[in-house]
């Protein structure tokens, strides 16, 4: 990401978060005076003037300057008002203007607050990951360290997930580059547990003192953690987690005690996934160390957060490659990441990346989908929607499924969907999509029908499209 780059996204973030916080003041008792709102935008004004400061003394190389910059930065009203702000941005409800200021006051870079920190498990795979949500001020804490960090190191310029780096859409035009210049082979590979796995140690060079790495970076002992899974209903608290008598004791049918107190030390031990500047710093380290082993070889790489895909003209470079990386990652002074890669690929037979499949026609056209796992989940959550749903007519059906359907296809913005009419691949477009629709609503119908549930009638059914 280039300086202007990240910039930009900050001047973005904070704008829209003194949007969003005046208009849910809006006509209520707490709504902001023009006064006020005045003051907000004089913060937003010093606090860019201060990273254009701070960038500005990095560029000429002076370090008393620059350690000048940093210092009112972290320590400005302006900069830690603006934090608070966008901390608060996605709160429901109003917030004083004057508790605004409070907060900002009392905010501060050398002190831990203590905030409980909420887990929620998130599927991932045939297991889960514990995402977290934490207290309001460790957030501000979070987005101030973020802000020096996008100033000082930047961000990944191969990663997927930066922002205003064109996501996935960019990722697979830079692999369609390659393609086109002779990297026919392929191999996906992922970082094992790799938020849970860094470690202070693996920041090294980055402009962080150690009482902010061990205390706002990661988690500092003896915080408090609770773990709420609102669709089984369990609320539990670390004490309990751990004071338990067996570890194989079931909490419910989806978890046991030593499964959650894995997951939980993970949250002690790693980044916290689910802290706002975790995903920058997981993609500087994976950025550096993706350099060091493959900047120097014929290869094309590039990531998606803890997924890497490599290119190259040979399976004998692409096999050399994986493995220099796989060594690297395994020998970080700081702790070993655990790299696990699928077998090679060539993308005249099809390779994978993302839950995508790419394919090197014979005419030389690269063509992008979705992989068959996706097809399948969707097909699997669409049956699921139009099951646990209440419609009572076909068209409501349809309806729900339409709604979903279109939110799926939308979801997949590296689909090459604009195929003409001849093209052999042009089932895999919205036409193929609705026919699957129109096949999950008539199954659904017709399984409810044939067990006897009301209001179905042979009339609903379409039997020629079941016999097909």
């Amino acid at each position: 990401m280039t300086v202007d780059l990240a910039m930009n996204r900050i001047s973005a973030e904070v704008g829209a978060a003194i949007r969003r916080r005046v208009s849910q003041n809006s006509d209520t008792a707490s709504q902001f005076s023009v006064e006020q709102v005045r003051i907000l935008r004089k913060a937003q004004k010093v606090h860019h003037k201060q990273l254009r400061a701070l960038r500005a003394a990095i560029a000429k190389g002076k370090p008393k300057a620059v350690s000048a910059a940093k210092e009112r930065l972290l320590s400005s009203f302006a900069s830690k008002l603006m934090a608070v702000v966008r901390a608060t941005a996605k709160r429901g409800g109003p917030v004083a203007f004057e508790t605004l200021g409070t907060w900002a006051n009392s905010l501060s870079l050398d002190h831990c607050y203590y905030e409980t920190v909420i887990v929620h498990p998130q599927p991932h795979g045939q297991s889960w990951r514990p995402v977290c949500t934490t207290g309001l001020r460790r957030r501000a804490q979070q987005l101030m360290v973020r802000d020096l960090l996008l100033m000082t190191v930047g961000d990944n310029p191969y990663d997927s997930t930066v922002s205003g780096m064109g996501g996935e859409t960019r990722l697979f035009a830079d692999i369609k580059q390659a393609i086109s210049e002779g990297y026919y082979y392929w191999a996906s590979l992922d970082v094992r547990d790799f938020f849970p796995s860094l470690r202070p140690g693996h920041l090294a060079g980055f402009p962080l003192s150690q009482w902010i790495v061990g205390n706002i970076v990661f988690l500092p002992a003896n915080v408090p953690i609770r773990f709420i899974d609102q669709r089984t209903g369990i609320d539990l608290t670390d004490d309990v987690i751990f004071n338990g008598d067996d570890d194989d004791q079931p909490v419910c049918p989806s978890y046991t005690l030593g499964t959650l107190r894995s997951k939980v030390k993970q949250v002690r031990q790693g980044l916290i996934q689910g802290d706002v500047c975790a995903p920058q710093i997981a993609r500087t380290v994976l950025g550096r160390e993706l350099q060091h082993a493959l900047g120097k070889r014929d290869v094309v790489y590039g990531s998606h957060l803890d997924d890497v895909v490599i290119g190259a003209r040979s399976r004998s470079a692409l096999k050399a490659s994986i493995k220099a990386l796989t060594s690297r990652l395994a020998s970080l002074p700081a702790g070993p990441l655990d790299l696990k890669h699928d077998s090679i690929r060539d993308v005249r037979e099809s390779a994978y990346f993302l839950g995508y499949r790419i394919t090197r026609r014979a005419d030389g056209t690269v063509y992008v989908r979705p992989g068959l796992d996706r097809f399948n989940r969707f097909r699997t959550r669409l049956r699921q929607r139009l099951e646990n749903s209440t419609a009572i007519t076909k068209s409501e059906l349809l309806e729900i499924a339409v709604g979903y359907a279109r939110q799926w296809f939308g979801s997949h913005p590296a689909w090459d969907r604009k195929l003409s009419d001849s093209d052999p691949d042009a089932g895999q477009s919205w036409d193929f999509v609705w026919s699957e629709v129109l096949v999950c609503v008539n199954q659904v119908i017709h399984e409810e029908w044939s067990a006897g549930s009301l209001p179905w009638t042979e009339a609903d059914i379409d039997f020629d499209l079941l016999a097909a």
